[in-house]
Order: structure tokens, then C-alpha cells, then sequence
């Protein structure tokens, strides 16, 4: 994992802190000034006990429950016209207080870490002193108000460290997911400080596909020989949850799933179509899609799929599949493809992509949320905030995205990463072939994240806010993470 070095510690002072307004997730960031945020308070829930007799009138606490948070709150000391701004607003906005030692504080990409607070609503409007003008100079008014919150982040630079799996492959890694939330295991799970257990598939053809494992966060990998039975098909596509983890083969119409975190795969055959991306919710419910615009779902952590689309709504190849709940699902692929469901894939529907003429690439639904975002094939990047009716170009194709959007991935509906490929990273061996970019602002601004040297990516994946992983071309495998700030 990325560290800081002892001596590379940054000490912030006053006046190092910039606070920013978003008027909704995605919208852009409006500089308020440089004022203070105190008496931040961030609820975690309360710890309750749960005893256990251990004789008479003796008992013991054999386990704790965590309650569940309520809001968060803070102080806020700014001008009147800040604090008139944020209170006269129609809904409650997000504010972004962006620390950092050296710089502007007016730009909006220069940052150390940031602290993100979603949904700030002032709770009253009690005025503790009004500052009044001074014989030899003039004092703006500046007041000092409580404030409400439902959720703060810390958003953190990222930098990434490439790992060196050739001894284990040098084929093209397609795709790469982790899977363990942090767990602390008191009732039945397993003790997770979360995000170190992670798969990554390769390609086959040329030579042998394998699945690499890890279990300390990517530090260190392990080579498995494929669950399917010729061994040059490529594995195209991995997802997980817990213990549920699912494999595709991306030349014959079957996949591969194991329900013990990996150490026994069984391969299903029944499908009849070559399937080309899967999504796992919650390991009890898994959607694929593939050739000729066949969906299918299974209920049974993997073990069988039913058909829920033969190609009604869309006969195109879907490439990319994506849920925001149990409910609300979305697909994508050749020729502007876009199909929807409201109904957990009952019923698939056909709806307008945002780039005629052009195949999609990526989707990738914001939990819980009508917000996604779509890739296309010559480098841009599309946001929808009702679900697929109306689009924006939150990024538009450059050269160095023009061979495509190659992977999407999110935490929440503001922060946004993606990874995309020159036109042909095969001929342009010499050039930085895959880039990746980041939002924090729900794809308002972006930022180049380097991880070069490469050929040319296929995936990303993110674990928690400031964790990614990125592989491509050539057993490429990066992690991409936040220092400790």
C-alpha cells in the first residue's frame, strides 16, 4: 500500500482549508472562500450490550450491536452572505472542505485530502455576535450557525504502485474485482479489515487463462488454473460478495461459480448464449448479459440461471450490466444499446442510449439512486440523474480516450473513476496506452491519475472509498490508493 514517508509529513495551519458548495451530487463546485468548519461530531451508532447469564445474578457481555448513526453535526463560521447562501437554498447541498499546504485554495483539484459532507441543512439560525466596524477600517459581518449532516467522507489523493505478477502470468488480465467488506465477525462472519480479498482473470488464447488470488489487499497473488475445461478460453469477466464468487468464459456459453470464496468452482453449461459481464447484489442475486441481447438471473448464489430476455428488448450484444438496488438494473452495448428494468429483470425494457452511432461500453449504477454512468467505444463518458431518459457529457473523448471506455467505477454519486485506452494500444507500443481519471464531483471536473507504463487497460475496480485496482494488456495490475493523511 502506498505510505508516506516519516518526512514527507505535511502539519496544515489555519487558513490551509477551502469550503466549496455543491448544489446536488454532479453538480459543479462553487468556491465559498477559505472560513471554519468546528466542533465536528460524526455519530457512529450506539454500542449496545448483550448478556449472557453466567450463574446466579452473575452475568457476563458475550457480544455487542452497533446502533445505527444518526446525523452528523458541526459549526460553521463564515460571512453572512455564505451562510444566507447555503440557508436560502431549496434542498439541503454538499460541502467540501478541501484541505491542502501549498497552492491555490480557488482551485478545485488541489487538494491533500478533502472532507465531504452530504446533505448539510442549518439547524437554526441563533446569532451569537454580529462584528461591527472598526474606527480604521471596515469588517465584514461574520456569523457562526449549526449545521446537520447525513454522511461524511474523506477523500484522499490517490497514487498508484504497479505489482509485479509475471511470474504468475503474462497474459492479458481482463478483469479484477475484490470482495470483503470489514467485518469484525461478533455474531457468524469473519474477521475483514476489509478489501483484501480480490480475483483477477485473464485471457487464454495464446496460451493458458488463470485466476489470481489475494488475500492481504493485493500485496501478494497466487496463480489457479481455470475452473473451465479448455484451458486457452479467455475468462472475460469475475464478480464476488463474501463467498460467492463468479466467473465468465468469454468463447463458450458457460460460467463458472464457487460458493466457498474461491477454493471449489462449478462450471454451468445450460446457458445458449456466450455471456459477456456479470453483477453480483448481495450474493443471493446475480444477473448476466450477453450475446444478442440475452439477460439472465440467478437466485441461488450461481448455482442455475433462468432466461429473463432472449433478445426482445435489444438483439444487440450487451457488454456491460449494473444494478442501483434489488430493483433497478441496467445494460448496455452495440450500436447505442440501453435496456432497463424497474422490476428486478421481470420485465426488460428498451430505451435510448446516448451515443448514436456508437456502441456502449461500461454502466455503472450509483446504489440506491436513479444516477448512472455509460461509456461508449470512442472515449466519452455520459451521466444520467432519471435513470436513462435524459444524458449529460460529463467526459468528452480525447486522444487519449478514443479507443474507449474500458471500465467504470463509483462510491457514491460524486466520486467517479474511470479507465479508458488510446485508439490502438497494440500499434502504439511506445505511448502511455490506458489512462485513468477521477471525479470527485460527480464527474463536474476530472483529474489524470497516472498509472503508467502500460499497454493498454480492461478494468477497474474500487473497494471502499480510496482503494482501486486497475489491469490490463500484458498481466498489467496496479493498486491505486490514498496515502494515510
Amino acid at each position: 500500500m502506498p505510505t508516506q514517508d516519516a518526512a514527507n509529513l505535511q502539519s496544515y495551519l489555519a487558513g490551509e482549508v477551502a469550503l466549496w458548495l455543491q448544489r446536488t451530487c454532479g453538480a459543479d463546485l462553487e468556491f465559498l472562500g477559505c472560513h471554519d468548519i468546528s466542533s465536528v461530531s460524526v455519530p457512529k451508532g450506539d454500542v449496545n450490550p448483550v448478556y449472557c447469564r453466567t450463574d446466579k445474578r452473575t452475568y457476563e457481555i458475550v457480544r455487542t450491536w452497533r446502533g445505527v448513526p444518526g446525523l452528523g453535526s458541526m459549526t460553521i463560521t463564515a460571512y453572512a452572505q455564505v451562510l444566507n447562501l447555503i440557508a436560502e437554498l431549496p434542498c439541503p447541498p454538499n460541502i467540501y472542505a478541501m484541505v491542502s499546504a501549498c497552492g491555490a485554495d480557488e482551485d478545485p483539484t488541489n487538494y491533500d485530502f478533502t472532507y465531504l459532507f452530504y446533505n448539510v441543512q442549518l439547524t437554526s439560525e441563533d446569532i451569537d455576535k454580529l462584528s461591527t466596524m472598526l474606527p480604521d477600517g471596515e469588517t465584514p459581518v461574520t456569523l457562526s450557525l449549526p449545521a446537520n449532516f447525513t454522511v461524511r467522507d474523506k477523500i484522499k489523493k490517490v497514487v498508484a504502485e504497479i505489482l509485479d505478477v509475471s511470474a504468475l502470468t503474462t497474459m492479458d488480465i481482463n478483469d479484477i474485482k475484490f470482495c470483503d467488506a470489514p467485518e469484525c465477525s461478533d455474531l457468524c462472519g469473519t474477521y475483514s479489515q476489509g478489501c483484501q480479498v480480490g480475483y483477477a482473470v485473464t485471457a487464454g488464447q495464446g496460451g493458458t487463462a488463470v485466476y489470481l488470488t489475494t488475500a492481504d489487499g493485493g500485496s501478494e497473488w497466487t496463480a489457479n488454473a481455470t475452473p473451465f475445461d479448455v484451458v486457452t478460453d479467455d475468462i472475460v469477466a469475475v464478480d464476488c460478495d463474501g463467498d460467492v464468487v463468479v466467473m465468465i468464459n468469454g468463447l463458450t456459453s458457460e460460467y463458472a461459480y464457487s460458493q466457498d470464496g474461491g477454493i471449489n468452482f462449478t462450471v454451468v453449461t445450460t446457458p445458449t448464449r456466450v455471456m459477456t459481464d456479470v453483477f453480483v447484489l448481495g450474493a443471493t442475486r446475480i444477473w448476466f448479459c450477453g450475446n444478442d441481447g440475452y439477460i439472465w438471473y440467478s437466485s441461488d448464489r450461481g448455482a442455475s440461471v433462468t432466461l429473463q430476455d432472449a433478445g426482445v428488448a435489444t438483439a444487440q450484444t450487451l457488454a456491460s450490466i449494473s444494478f442501483a438496488d434489488g430493483k433497478r438494473g441496467y445494460a448496455v452495448g452495440a450500436t447505442n444499446s440501453f435496456v432497463y428494468t424497474t422490476d428486478g429483470g421481470a420485465t426488460w425494457i428498451a430505451g435510448t442510449g446516448p451515443s448514436a452511432g456508437n456502441d456502449l461500453t461500461e454502466v455503472a449504477a450509483v446504489p440506491g439512486t436513479k444516477i448512472l454512468f455509460v461509456g461508449d467505444n470512442v472515449g466519452n463518458l455520459f451521466r444520467s440523474t432519471d435513470g436513462g431518459v435524459n444524458w449529460t457529457t460529463v467526459f468528452a473523448a480525447t486522444a487519449l480516450t478514443e479507443g474507449g471506455i474500458a471500465g467504470i467505477t463509483l462510491d457514491g454519486c460524486d466520486v467517479v473513476a474511470f479507465v479508458a485506452n488510446d485508439l490502438d494500444p497494440y500499434w502504439y507500443v511506445a505511448a502511455v496506452d490506458g489512462v485513468m481519471y477521477r471525479s470527485i464531483d460527480g464527474g463536474a471536473s476530472w483529474e489524470d491519475v497516472d498509472v503508467s507504463p502500460n499497454s493498454g487497460l480492461n478494468a477497474i475496480s474500487q473497494c471502499m472509498l480510496n482503494k482501486y485496482w486497475t489491469v490490463g494488456e500484458d498481466g498489467f495490475l496496479a493498486r491505486v490508493a490514498g496515502l494515510t493523511i
